[in-house]
């Protein structure tokens, strides 16, 4: 499913996406929110993306120095696309 700008605003009223800072009204467009993510943003190695893999972390036990050398930093000046449905930010 793909929310427009409202519903995605909707969302985050209803605590059912949680985004803090919260975002500004400017960074809302007809069917996406663009947010900005800092240096120390990481993604998996190119190796780990393969079609058919799936990788998830327990959030609630995981010491992440153990996990740094499966992953790259974000490229700079590049655009990436995260579909909330694959995406687990953090944990309640």
């Amino acid at each position: 499913m793909i929310y427009c700008d409202h519903q995605i605003e909707k969302a985050i009223r209803d605590r059912r996406l949680i985004i803090d800072p919260s975002p500004d009204p400017s960074q809302f467009v007809s069917t996406s929110l663009n947010l900005r993510v800092g240096d120390d943003f990481l993604i998996w190695k190119e190796a780990l993306q393969a079609k058919g893999t799936a990788h998830s972390i327990d959030l609630d036990n995981i010491d992440l120095s153990e996990i740094i050398g499966l992953t790259d930093p974000l490229p700079a000046n590049e655009i990436w696309r995260l579909l909330l449905a694959e995406l687990t930010a953090g944990s309640v």
